[in-house]
């Protein structure tokens, strides 16, 4: 068939034309619109170029089994029009078992139920450029593309799709796509593959290899970007933000991939409002993420092989749900922004979460139920205040018990770490909460009246050995009230009735005055106090009482103050 041939059989009026069985060896040019409403052309082979030029190509041609040696180009071409039996498949065009060496979209081509690409299509080249869709997408299917992948200034209604054991063999480039969303499902693709300054709602990656990088750059994703079980044998770079134009990300996430070298996320303080990583034995590599401002971080599953990085990020909520770590998570120089911000860690075994630069006092929640925390790693942190951790339970015992467990995990991964200093704190954190935990469990009387109860609450005279100061302004008022009993024990002119009239305080007064020289030597516990009175003063039982008493008290607290002296000292 000659070209002019070809050219008479396709504008032929009717409703489903069918072109069976060619070979045009001449090259084809087509500037007249198509009248059949849906053309199929069936094992033809075209040698020459084939252009489709500023046409309207009605309800649409279907290739099938077709071969185009040179190339095939659509040029300022339209479709519009729609037959519910032609279109089914969704396409205005439609290449089903047909190889082209170049597919070549240019100009402004409006093919308003889009473009598909199946059944073991092989496409050397393909460059499409100003292609807008209201109605479709663009979709291949078990098909290969070898040598050139160029897509650019796209505008789709529906997705992007390349699935079903597709072949991407060459670079693959994408740039300024308005479309449904991006999915790439069970597919490979054997070079880098770059998307940047599109806008979707979502891209999905599902069950793919990337043999070589994979770019994202300065993409607008208003949904969410999921990448699940897929293989990426070296680095997968996503930036969202540059100082111009900006790109967001609205969620994140990240399951069952192997990373070969890294995964790199940098936000540059762009919001991210939900990042979720379910970590698994498949999940393999570094993730890394860079300047990301994260509204809700959740981290779970089991990490096995993964290194999980967040380096000056910030966060409202980060969460740690029901999470065991066997490889490594690190927090490093991370804040928080906006209101209500907390840290949940739940069910969860943190392994050897290293924590570094950070201000953990930031968050105004802590909340810390039935998790190991014993191995954690910690450099240049600051601690939450106490009041901020939060059990989550309803009954006060149980939320003392779980506090006391919190402090005390904390202060045996600072002392793994030779961190003395701080592990004090948290043991006397501890220690307290034992005491509200003993004290919480009797009533009355009985909260002092126990060996153990006593000790606890005795022990809080110096913060349970974090300060010296505090037994010491104790120790002088008790030594003072003892001193007054003492004179007025061995005072010929005072009584231990009451009296409060002008001249009993007077004389009360000149009487503590007269005998000061005792007082001195009370805080004293070896001295004697029938050595400090003059000859003959006869001493009282009650007065022999109240001194032993007094030394009894002085010698308990001076042993609290050096033990608060020696804290920092094994």
């Amino acid at each position: 068939m000659t070209a002019n041939e070809f050219v008479s059989e396709i504008i032929k009026p009717g409703s489903e034309l069918l072109i069976e069985g060619k070979t045009i060896s001449e090259r084809v040019h087509l500037s007249t619109n198509i009248q059949a409403r849906g053309v199929i052309i069936k094992d033809c082979t075209f040698e020459g170029v084939v252009t489709f030029n500023n046409m309207d190509i009605n309800c649409g041609i279907v290739f099938e089994h077709c071969t185009f040696k040179e190339s095939l180009t659509f040029n300022s071409c339209k479709a519009e029009n729609y037959d519910n039996t032609f279109n089914a498949n969704n396409s205005h065009l439609r290449f089903s078992e047909t190889t082209i060496n170049l597919l070549h979209f240019n100009g402004d081509n409006k093919i308003k139920r889009g473009v598909n690409i199946d059944k073991k299509s092989e496409i050397n080249k393909i460059f499409i450029k100003d292609l807008n869709s209201v109605f479709g997408g663009f979709s291949i299917s078990e098909s290969i593309i070898n040598e050139h992948f160029d897509f650019f200034n796209v505008n789709l209604k529906d997705d992007l799709r390349i699935q079903n054991n597709s072949k991407i063999n060459c670079k693959f480039r994408v740039d300024n796509l308005n479309a449904g969303a991006i999915a790439f499902s069970n597919s490979d693709f054997s070079k880098d593959v770059h998307v940047s300054s599109s806008e979707i709602p979502m891209f999905n990656i599902n069950n793919s290899n990337f043999t070589d990088d994979l770019y994202l750059e300065r993409n607008k994703i208003n949904s969410d970007l999921t990448l699940i079980d897929n293989i990426f044998s070296k680095s997968i770079f996503i930036q969202i933000k540059e100082p111009k134009p900006v790109g967001f990300i609205n969620e994140i996430f990240i399951k069952a991939n192997n990373f070969g070298e890294h995964f790199i996320l940098d936000g540059g303080k762009s919001l991210i409002n939900q990042l979720t990583i379910e970590s698994s034995k498949k999940m393999v590599g570094a993730l890394h993420f860079k300047s990301c401002n994260i509204q809700d971080a959740i981290l779970k599953g089991e990490n096995y092989n993964s290194s999980i990085v967040f380096k000056n990020c910030d966060f409202n909520k980060l969460l740690f749900d029901s999470l065991t770590n066997y490889a490594n998570i690190s927090l490093t120089t991370i804040k928080t922004f906006g209101n209500n911000s907390q840290l949940e860690i739940l069910d969860s075994n943190l392994g050897k979460l290293q924590i570094f630069n950070t201000d953990l006092n930031s968050f105004e929640k802590i909340i810390i139920i039935s998790s190991v925390l014993i191995e954690v790693s910690i450099a240049n942190v600051v601690w939450f205040n106490p009041d901020k951790l939060k059990s989550g339970t309803d009954t006060k015992l149980s939320s003392i018990e779980q506090k006391r467990e919190v402090f005390r995990q904390i202060k045996t991964a600072l002392e793994n770490q030779g961190d003395r200093i701080t592990a004090l704190k948290f043991k006397a954190l501890e220690m307290k909460a034992f005491k509200d935990q003993s004290f919480n469990k009797v009533a009355g009387c009985r909260k002092i009246f126990s060996n153990d109860r006593f000790i606890l609450f005795a022990g809080q005279s110096n913060n349970f050995g974090q300060s010296w100061l505090k037994p010491v302004l104790i120790t002088i008022p008790i030594i003072i009230v003892f001193y007054i009993f003492i004179v007025i024990g061995i005072s010929e002119q005072l009584s231990f009735c009451p009296n409060f009239t002008e001249d009993s305080i007077e004389t009360t007064l000149n009487e503590m005055i007269s005998h000061s020289y005792i007082l001195p030597k009370m805080f004293n516990p070896t001295s004697n106090l029938a050595d400090t009175l003059p000859e003959n003063t006869k001493l009282s039982f009650v007065v022999s009482l109240f001194d032993y008493l007094s030394k009894i008290v002085l010698a308990f607290f001076i042993f609290q103050i050096v033990s608060a002296f020696r804290k920092f000292m094994k």
